[in-house]
């Protein structure tokens, strides 16, 4: 809690936008790789930075998924990212 101007105690600021974004992202990742896959070539397609979007796919794709999960890394954190 951090105390305001007002004298009264506030919690920490949320960002709604990043609550949202990884609410989607969850749900998007439910819905398996292939949408997964879709969206990122309309992106890709849209911004025309495909090359930089298949560079850092490659780059998560090398991850160990046990070392991942032992470090927590699987799972978005309550108060963080």
């Amino acid at each position: 809690m951090v105390a305001s101007e007002a004298g009264t105690m506030t919690g920490p600021v949320i960002d709604l936008g990043d609550v949202r974004l990884r609410r989607d992202v969850e749900k998007l990742h439910r819905l398996g790789p292939r949408p997964l896959y879709h969206m990122l070539v309309e992106l890709g397609c849209e911004r025309s930075f495909r090359a930089a979007i298949e560079d850092s796919v490659a780059r998560y794709a090398r991850l160990d998924p046990a070392v991942v999960k032992a470090l927590g890394a699987d799972r978005f954190s309550e108060g963080g990212r």
